[in-house]
Parts: C-alpha cells; sequence; structure tokens
C-alpha cells in the first residue's frame, strides 16, 4: 500500500459526508484516472474529535494490508496519506490538525442506496436496495437471481474465514453494477477482529450482529411490490441498539407479512437468537435455501410479467441525473433490461 503524494491529485467534487467520513472524487494529474479519496468528517477535524475516525481508519488500513485488498468485492485501498503543509493543494481548506486520507479505487455502478440527502432532490434513494437485493423479478428468469445478497455472504465468508467480520454492511456502503452484475463494498471502517482488541463501537459485536444486518437489508419481509411506489423507499434504515431487538422486530415484521415462507425466516431468527449456528457456513446454508424457495414461488406466479413490467418501469428512476456523479451510465449498465 502507498504513501500518497496528495499534489499529484485535484479534487473535482465531493461524493458525499457521512458522520465520520467526507468522500471525495479526486483525479490524478498526470493519468486522469479518477480515484475515491476519504478524511474525516471536516466538522469533527475542526473541533480537533476525530480521534476514533483516525483509529478506525488505523484498523481500516491494516486490514486492507492483510486480506482486504486481496477479497475479491472489496473495493481495494490504494494508499493512504497524513495531511500536512506540504500537500494542503488537494482540499485547498484550512484545516491544520492532523489526519489520515485515504486513496480507493472507484467502485464502478452505484450505491444500493443512495445518500438519504439526496431525498431532498426527489431521488428515490432505495430504488438500488429494492430492484437488485430485495425483489430482482427482472431477473427471475435465470437460474440464480439474488447474486447480490450472495456475493455480499462470499465476501463476509471469506473475511470471516481470514479472523474478521465487516459490519455496517448497509445497503449505502454496498456499490453494484448491473452491467458486471458485480458488487463492491466500499467501506470496511467498522472491521471487526475476531482474534484481536476492539474499539468500544464493536467490544460487544459477533458474526449474529452480521446474520441480523444482513437479514433486515437484503432479505425481503413483504410481498413483491405492485406498483413502483413500492420500490423507492429504502429498507431497514432504522438505528441498530440491540440484536435481541432487531430479532423480536424482524419476527414481528415476517409473521405480520403475506410471505409464503415467512416461517422458514422465522427458523433462521430463532437459530440466531438461541446463537445455534456454529459457522457461517450453517448460515450460509439456510439463507441460500431460502432465497431458492423464493425464486421457485416467483418463476411460477401468474402474475409475474404484470409485476416484471413494474420492475422494468422503474429502470427509469436510473436516469435522474443525481446517479451521473458515480461511475454508472444508465444506457451502457441497463441495455440488458431494456
Amino acid at each position: 500500500m502507498n504513501n500518497l503524494d496528495l499534489n499529484k491529485y485535484t479534487k473535482t467534487r465531493i461524493l458525499g459526508n457521512g458522520a465520520d467520513y467526507e468522500v471525495s472524487l479526486g483525479e490524478n494529474e498526470e493519468t486522469h484516472k479518477s480515484i475515491v479519496f476519504k478524511r474525516p468528517n471536516p466538522h469533527v477535524i475542526l473541533k480537533n474529535l476525530h480521534a476514533s475516525t483516525e483509529n478506525r481508519t488505523k484498523n481500516m488500513l491494516d486490514f486492507h494490508a492483510l486480506i482486504g485488498n486481496k477479497v475479491r468485492g472489496i473495493s481495494p485501498i490504494i494508499g493512504s496519506a497524513n495531511n500536512s503543509d506540504t500537500n494542503m493543494h488537494f482540499y485547498e481548506d484550512e484545516l491544520h490538525n492532523d489526519y489520515t486520507v485515504i486513496a480507493q479505487k472507484r467502485a464502478p455502478g452505484f450505491p444500493l442506496n443512495a445518500d438519504v440527502r439526496a431525498r431532498i432532490l426527489k431521488v428515490p434513494t432505495g430504488i438500488g436496495q429494492t430492484m437488485f437485493s430485495l425483489f430482482p423479478i427482472g431477473l427471475s428468469q435465470a437460474l440464480d437471481i439474488f447474486t447480490v445478497p450472495k456475493q455480499i455472504m462470499a465476501i463476509q465468508t471469506a473475511v470471516f474465514e481470514q479472523g474478521f467480520i465487516i459490519l455496517d454492511l448497509n445497503p449505502q456502503n454496498v456499490f453494484y453494477s448491473p452491467l458486471l452484475d458485480t458488487i463492491n463494498i466500499i467501506d470496511t471502517a467498522d472491521i471487526y477482529n475476531l482474534n484481536g482488541e476492539n474499539d468500544n463501537k464493536l467490544s460487544n459485536k459477533s458474526i449474529f450482529d452480521y446474520y441480523i444486518e444482513f437479514i433486515r437489508y437484503y432479505i425481503a419481509s413483504e410481498d413483491i411490490p405492485k406498483q413502483i411506489e413500492g420500490y423507492t423507499e429504502p429498507r431497514g434504515t432504522r438505528p441498530y441498539f440491540d440484536i435481541n431487538i432487531e430479532i423480536n422486530e424482524l419476527k414481528e415484521t415476517f409473521l405480520n407479512s403475506g410471505i409464503t415462507e415467512k416461517m422458514s425466516m422465522i427458523d433462521i431468527l430463532d437459530k440466531i437468537q438461541l446463537k445455534a449456528y456454529s459457522s457461517i457456513h450453517e448460515f450460509n446454508r439456510d439463507i441460500n435455501a431460502y432465497f431458492e424457495t423464493i425464486r421457485q414461488r416467483w418463476v411460477h406466479m401468474d402474475d409475474l410479467s404484470t409485476l416484471q413490467s413494474v420492475w422494468l418501469e422503474c429502470l427509469d428512476f436510473f436516469k435522474i441525473p443525481h446517479w451521473n456523479k458515480y461511475d454508472f451510465n444508465h444506457e451502457t449498465e441497463l441495455k440488458k433490461f431494456l
């Protein structure tokens, strides 16, 4: 992993601003290649309250140097730089506090959930999550339609086998390219070390928290939407406080749904609550069986073509200019559906 000279890059625009990090797009002045840059949130830097973010950044860099850059589906970190008076050209502000800048390969496609602030601009922020993870019925003639959640499972399994867990796998942190049918996880700041120390935020977490995150973000707890409005809102966005609260809320949601297979999901949630899964592979087996049951029901639905028409109509949402700030061209990426 390289030590970067930020003076060789020009910032082109800010992509997003979260509680912990500011994310910008930059360009190499020689090659004109675009790269993503991350630093602690400037407002936090200004108050000199970014020590915890710096600690997470260090853990993320260590993880990527050890295995993260080798796992397919995790956006590689190219290098990092320390803020100093000699590399202020990139940010051009007066934040002289010490902080770390990360440079990461730009992920193709779009985030499954857009930044919540995009709702002000009438962007349907949940459209990627709903169309390509929860209700991918536009792919229902394929042998395997749940490719997005299954890729997440494969990445987490590879990481777990090396002694880590990626937490906070919310859809904003997962980019999807329909053209390539691939995902990229762009944020591994909440990396849990199974064999080492973890910060206070993660100290009480385990693989069972990942199981619950996965279900609430990437498995539908409702029937396929019959109107385009049903695809626009993100799912699973409520704050995560306690695993047992989450399990009970998910159980109630599934029990109150009209999903035919809901009792199979209740069985999975019971196993998580009882910590009955002795390995991530057992969880994957049950989830894959659940997905296959869902797929089999979908392809034999009498109203499949009607529901697919609604799904295809939702593709027009990707013509909204908001999506142009990503490495995404709707005509190219979605041509196989048009």
